[in-house]
């Protein structure tokens, strides 16, 4: 996957400076996309029928942001807004997951989420995310403009810049 998506942008003249940084990438547009996908999926009327919500759930572990864990847990009825802005993933390289509840199941009670991190700082999606990918896919006009991700610029740019001895 990351060598064939590697070579993709080679030909298209874009070339990440590191593996971190096409891993990032590849794993953030994949996450976009199975949140889109899992969000679609859940439309059907079949599913609606016995749908009660989601869970948000994180990877659990040590690399899990602050703002992500404070939401880890989370439950609400899947005609919540919450998740119009926290549907995941919520950030590059975002793990986080929203499971679906069914109505059968016990747990199905509510379980807001947070207004804080334990340190204090509010719970936010990072910058350029908080939008539902699934929403966005039935929507097909609408762009969505996600911030930098510190990727090198073409190869062509990037020569004419070596001339001038950029550090």
């Amino acid at each position: 996957g990351i060598q064939q998506l590697g070579k993709a942008f080679e030909k298209l003249g874009m070339s990440p400076q590191s593996k971190s940084k096409l891993e990032t990438l590849f794993r953030t547009q994949t996450s976009l996309a199975y949140g889109a996908g899992r969000w679609q999926g859940d439309q059907d009327p079949a599913i609606q029928e016995i749908l009660w919500g989601y869970e948000y759930v994180t990877a659990g572990d040590d690399r899990v942001r602050p703002e992500h864990e404070a939401l880890d847990g989370t439950k609400l009825p899947k005609e919540d807004p919450f998740w119009e802005r926290f549907w995941p993933p919520n950030g590059w390289n975002c793990r986080c997951v929203a499971l679906p509840i069914y109505k059968d199941e016990t747990e199905a009670v509510s379980k807001p989420p947070p207004r804080e991190t334990d340190d204090g700082n509010p719970v936010q999606p990072d910058e350029g995310f908080g939008f539902n990918t699934g929403r966005l896919v039935a929507a097909p006009s609408t762009v969505i403009e996600l911030p930098p991700l510190y990727v090198d610029p073409p190869i062509a740019k990037r020569k004419q810049k070596s001339k001038k001895k950029v550090q």
